[in-house]
């Protein structure tokens, strides 16, 4: 799975906060994304040291997405991910 799928496919059930780590070693807080083709808009609820509230980057260049709160795996298997006993299982079939 790449990032962009995961952010279209983000469930309405888990909130759009959260950290995006880029491969220009940037962190950027979000509390809210949108999407347009390939870029992904990140909107900040407070703004960075130079005064940026958004953030627009290529999804390729996602390396990560952090979580700033306590999220049931149920949610995450709803994103597609599965327990490594599945997985395996799926591989197989």
């Amino acid at each position: 799975m790449d990032f962009k799928r995961l952010l279209i496919e983000w469930p309405e059930a888990i909130s759009k906060t959260g950290t995006a780590l880029t491969s220009f070693g940037d962190a950027i807080p979000f509390s809210d994304f949108a999407l347009n083709g390939e870029l992904v808009l990140f909107c900040r609820s407070t703004p960075d040291a130079q005064g940026t509230l958004r953030e627009i980057v290529h999804a390729r260049d996602i390396n990560a997405i952090k979580f700033h709160e306590a999220i049931p795996m149920a949610r995450f298997l709803s994103m597609g991910f599965q327990k490594p006993e599945d997985a395996i299982a799926a591989s197989f079939a």
